[in-house]
């Protein structure tokens, strides 16, 4: 998956949207690796709860990343579209704006 920093301002959006406050304090950043897992899934964890209010959004995104069309994407398996959103929001380049 190749990320752009165009990719790092779509999900920026997707997290106002939702309402995602990134919470690194109780994370253990002397295990990076297991920091970033920990705050990856709290992420994915959110948007999965809310990806209703940021619809368009996150069909934008996956198009752009996967160089889809939009309706492709929306008749992709749900397994698919978590599969995806995971990877990219677990991706060391979107993590590591947040931090």
């Amino acid at each position: 998956m190749n990320l752009k920093t165009k990719h790092i301002f779509m999900a920026s959006k997707i997290f106002d949207k939702i309402g995602l406050k990134i919470n690194g304090k109780d994370l253990d950043f002397a295990d990076r690796s297991k920091a970033q897992e920990q705050l990856g899934m709290e992420l994915m964890l959110t948007v999965i709860s809310k990806i209703h209010l940021a619809e368009d959004e996150v069909y934008t995104l996956i198009s752009d990343v996967l160089g889809y069309t939009k309706e492709k994407v929306q008749d992709m398996s749900i397994e698919e579209i978590v599969s995806t959103l995971k990877e990219i929001f677990t991706n060391p380049a979107i993590m590591s704006f947040f931090k």
